[in-house]
């Protein structure tokens, strides 16, 4: 309806229009464009805080389906198909760092069709809290940046923690990188 303007990154793929990946998160768009369509639909993203709660279901947890270790059937992070999707340069980087789970496989190098993940969704039935995109929120993580939750595909699983939190410039937009609203 013209609302929105087009996702876009340096980095692809994006999941929107012909992408054949209409079912995986939307990524590929800054915080302006988040909050631009949750606006249009009646919401707003969430704040840290109510992220935060939301992903922990109201409860003391360490990840969003409870305490247990992240694993591929929880979430998708870099795990063994992780490489197919990072560059050549980012490849040897997360190799070097022992950034890649190589003992597990979630199914998918980049993001996963939305929901692909029911061992990791919260006792209140949300899914993909963990993995999958960071999240913008509405909320400041200092001067310049905004907060994301939930970690990405192509994070390691201490970054799955449901208190886990990274800064983004407002204008950043990745394939890592999407949204949901909050009503």
């Amino acid at each position: 309806s013209g609302a929105c303007t087009v996702p876009n990154s340096d980095r692809a793929p994006c999941n929107w229009g012909k992408s054949g990946r209409e079912n995986h998160p939307v990524n590929c768009v800054d915080h302006g464009q988040a909050t631009s369509f949750c606006r249009w639909i009646g919401g707003r993203l969430p704040t840290a805080e109510e992220w935060e709660y939301a992903s922990k279901s109201g409860q003391s947890r360490i990840y969003p389906w409870g305490n247990e270790p992240v694993t591929g059937r929880r979430a998708n992070y870099c795990d063994r198909n992780c490489p197919q999707a990072l560059s050549e340069e980012d490849k040897k980087q997360w190799q070097q760092n022992g950034w890649i789970d190589t003992t597990q496989d979630d199914g998918y190098a980049g993001t996963a069709p939305v929901g692909s993940y029911s061992s990791g969704a919260t006792p209140w039935g949300l899914q993909d809290m963990a993995g999958n995109v960071w999240e913008w929120t509405a909320s400041n993580y200092d001067a310049t940046n905004m907060e994301n939750r939930g970690g990405g595909w192509v994070f390691i699983p201490r970054y799955l923690r449901a208190s886990s939190r990274v800064r983004g410039a407002p204008s950043n937009r990745g394939d890592n990188l999407g949204f949901r609203c909050g009503l």
